[in-house]
């Protein structure tokens, strides 16, 4: 299905809705983004009581229009509230030159409040495994596998890549724990991260905590930018990456 700028394999519509044991794959986009599982309210009116349980979401496809500078994604949830994402596998989520933003996520939450993340496998993505963006409240991110390997020569990212991103605007009690996040190289341009924490300048991070994870083989382990007193980065493990801990105020 999709409307005049994006397309999708499966939409929600609606509060109350649990998906268990779906596997999607490979649609044709015909627009300009995706979603495999797009979940997209209005802020007057956020969906609520969201279960995303056993899901395989694989290979999107290819945009085949320049219409929106938007991405494709494996879960793309929107002003909603109260989420669990759990023991999904979610892979082969690529950026192609359909649009000049270029960008991909498995796990997409944008304007939501109360979402825990826990137990994915994410693997092949070119962007972000986990991508926080806009304002998102009490994030809980916890024993996620990701890895991104290398996006291709066709498949450059427009921003730098992170297994685990979180920003660009504001994020309140963030908590990124015990997950495993590996091979995010990025490119030689934009060299990619385990776990990115961002804001833009003018925009709060607000509390965003990373607690006894383990990141592996990055150029930069753990990415941390712009208004950071009250983040906390404990007990993390970083091996094989050029740059352990980068901090930018």
């Amino acid at each position: 299905g999709g409307g005049a700028a994006k397309s999708w394999v499966v939409r929600v519509q609606s509060s109350g809705v649990t998906i268990d044991g779906f596997t999607v794959q490979n649609p044709t986009l015909e627009y300009g983004s995706a979603g495999l599982f797009c979940v997209e309210a209005l802020e007057e009116n956020p969906y609520q009581n969201l279960v995303f349980r056993n899901n395989i979401l694989q290979n999107p496809g290819l945009k085949t229009s320049p219409s929106t500078d938007w991405g494709k994604f494996g879960y793309d949830i929107g002003y909603c509230e109260n989420v669990l994402i759990e023991y999904n596998y979610i892979r082969d989520i690529l950026c192609d030159t359909a649009t000049p933003w270029n960008g991909t996520a498995g796990i997409w939450p944008w304007n939501t409040n109360d979402v825990t993340i826990r137990y994915n496998k994410i693997e092949h993505v070119t962007t972000f495994g986990i991508g926080l963006s806009d304002t998102n409240n009490n994030v809980f991110i916890f024993e996620n596998e990701v890895s991104l390997s290398d996006p291709g020569e066709g498949a450059v990212p427009s921003v730098r890549t992170a297994g685990i991103r979180v920003g660009p605007v504001e994020n309140y009690d963030i908590r990124i724990e015990s997950n495993s996040v590996s091979d995010c190289p990025g490119t030689v341009e934009k060299p990619g991260a385990g776990i990115r924490i961002q804001s833009l300048q003018g925009y709060d991070t607000g509390s965003t905590h990373a607690i006894d994870n383990v990141v592996t083989g990055c150029p930069v382990g753990i990415d941390a930018r712009n208004h950071l007193v009250a983040s906390t980065l404990v007990g993390n493990r970083i091996n094989g990456c050029d740059i352990g801990i980068r901090l930018i105020e």
